[in-house]
């Protein structure tokens, strides 16, 4: 086992990722995060000083204006507090501009640096946009995407800030005609701000700071997620169009060790009852043939059919039938449905089916899509000795890391 262990280092240390200096010594990009869009009446509060700029005027707020409201209008919006009222446009576009590095604003009861942008996003939404550098913005989602309190994980935790890093510059690219490029929860990756920050986030940040992975077109492809269950997914498994070589399905293992096998999700277990699965119907799929009377409902046939699998072994296409509507489900939706209570995704798709009169048992591994870096594996590998660059170069391999300012 040591010697195999051994093995794995030294064939990993062979085909280190390697940095590759960057032609020029550009500044810090800064990048557009959407932190809300909202219809109610919000506050903004402020701790250092912080210049709100128009097209009119610029005024001060944070010596003595520590605290503005905001509230859509049908053909606009108003910023007031009792010092001040200002109306705007449906078009215009506010900033709170920060007057230094350290000072803050506060939204929905997180704290935040950089710039503050207000604009109105339909007729009903106000958008609430964070411009802050990468690096600022990185400290913030590094602690929020996997555990950073652990010393032991930290080699991890700058894979993960390699990782995020990459994963927001190809998002800066694509969405450059946006008004925002990321946004600030997990449909592309949690943003704490300055209040999810950690001294050991901060430190994989600049560890690593400017550094991305590369591969053969550009900006590598930089998917993760929480536990894939010993087995990585293909990423044209979940979202087609996506054929890097090295987002392909394969175990992930640390010597015989499934990389995995301390994460809570390795192996899960639910159980439905057919009250549940009636309602997961009825809420998902607008199906219940329990309308009718009980005399009529007692014999109703529910059932459930999985067509076929990814190469992971993934269930790709789920059939599920009750009385005699049948729909079928793949992707997000097998898990959407499949979520107890309502609105609460299954771990994940790497499941089977057990069956008997009153129970549908799943029994289940991973959590999350499984493709690209497992975040439990990656903390594993790193309490192994694996640095950052073997851990990368084992979730993605033949990238190579460069640094770019």
């Amino acid at each position: 086992m040591q010697a195999f262990f051994m093995f794995l280092l030294l064939a990993l240390a062979g085909c280190i990722p390697q940095q590759k200096a960057s032609e020029t010594n550009a500044d810090i990009p800064v990048i557009r995060v959407l932190l809300d869009q909202k219809i109610a009446k919000d506050t903004l509060s402020f701790k250092g000083v912080y210049f709100m700029e128009t097209e009119e005027a610029r005024y001060e707020f944070g010596n003595t204006n520590k605290q503005i409201f905001i509230e859509a209008l049908e053909d606009g919006f108003k910023i007031y507090n009792e010092n001040r009222l200002f109306l705007f446009r449906n078009n215009d576009v506010v900033t709170f501009k920060s007057s230094a590095t350290d000072a803050e604003f506060l939204l929905d009861q997180k704290s935040y640096t950089g710039d503050c942008i207000i604009l109105k996003s339909d007729s009903t939404h106000l958008s609430y946009i964070n411009h802050i550098d990468l690096e600022t913005y990185l400290k913030g989602v590094v602690p929020a995407e996997i555990f950073t309190n652990n010393s032991s994980y930290m080699e991890a935790v700058k894979a993960q800030a390699v990782c995020a890093r990459t994963y927001a510059l190809n998002r800066m690219q694509k969405n450059k005609q946006k008004k925002y490029d990321v946004l600030a929860d997990v449909r592309d990756q949690v943003y704490g701000g300055k209040s999810g920050r950690t001294a050991n986030g901060d430190d994989a940040v600049d560890l690593t700071a400017g550094s991305i992975l590369m591969d053969k077109q550009g900006l590598a492809v930089t998917y993760f997620h929480s536990s894939c269950g010993g087995m990585l997914e293909d990423a044209e498994s979940v979202w087609p169009g996506n054929n890097q070589d090295y987002l392909s399905s394969r175990q992930d293992v640390v010597g015989r060790e499934f990389a995995d096998k301390e994460s809570p999700y390795y192996h899960w277990q639910k159980k439905l009852n057919p009250s549940q699965l009636d309602s997961l119907f009825t809420e998902n799929l607008k199906i219940s043939p329990l309308t009718a009377s009980v005399a009529d409902t007692i014999d109703i046939p529910m059932t459930f059919k999985i067509v076929d699998r990814t190469a992971s072994g993934r269930v790709k296409t789920l059939a599920v039938q009750y009385g005699t509507q049948r729909k079928e489900l793949s992707g997000y939706d097998i898990r959407r449905f499949l979520g107890w209570p309502s609105g609460k995704l299954l771990p994940s798709t790497l499941f089977r089916f057990t069956q008997n009169d009153s129970l549908l048992i799943i029994d289940g591994a991973g959590n999350g899509h499984g493709v690209g870096m497992c975040q439990y594996g990656a903390m594993y590998k790193s309490q192994k000795g694996l640095q950052y660059y073997h851990i990368l170069q084992s979730y993605f391999p033949g990238t190579y890391l460069k640094k770019v300012y």
